[in-house]
């Protein structure tokens, strides 16, 4: 699943489509783009051989909560054909505006720096990611975010703070 939201004040409309590994020129199955407050679903073929039942549904187009659009798009493996992950997916987008992405379950972006044809594929990166234990029921998460390691202050002189990927040990069971 991939869960997407932006502003409601953008035009965005989202498809998926499924290509061969290493094969990028062509796909074996697109799924026409979905307008803000549609949805579509069916099954991808490759050829005749189903591949994944696909939903995309952009039915939200301003959540009561955060006053943005929402678009979900669900690939769950077809019934008597080939396996899911026997084929690159790629999300597309049409329109104006910034997306977040989340792939929530069962899918990953390509990490940054993962050579891709440019022309078809843009990397996904980490920005705004969160993870367990933070999108529990009922929690407050804290985070920062780092932008320079070093700078110079208004003394002149060079200030540095050591970085690490490890965060404290919260004692959570």
């Amino acid at each position: 699943m991939i869960d997407i939201w932006y502003p409601d004040t953008s035009d965005v409309s989202v498809g998926i489509a499924a290509y061969h590994p290493g094969q990028f020129a062509s796909p074996v199955f697109v799924v026409p783009h979905v307008a803000p407050g549609y949805d579509a679903h069916g099954t991808a073929l490759d050829g005749t051989t189903p591949i994944a039942d696909v939903t995309i549904d952009a039915g939200t187009t301003s959540d009561p909560n955060n006053h943005s659009r929402n678009v979900v798009v669900t690939l769950q493996t077809s019934q008597g054909g080939a396996a899911m992950s026997d084929y690159v997916w790629s999300v597309y987008t049409f329109g104006s505006g910034t997306i977040d992405a989340w792939a929530a379950t069962g899918c990953l972006f390509p990490p940054e720096g993962t050579p891709l044809p440019a022309v078809y594929f843009r990397n996904g990166d980490s920005n705004k990611t969160i993870g367990i234990p933070a999108t529990s029921k009922r929690l407050i998460a804290v985070g920062s975010f780092v932008t320079k390691t070093s700078w110079v202050d208004v003394n002149g002189r060079t200030q540095t703070i050591p970085t690490s990927d490890a965060g404290p040990d919260l004692g959570l069971q």
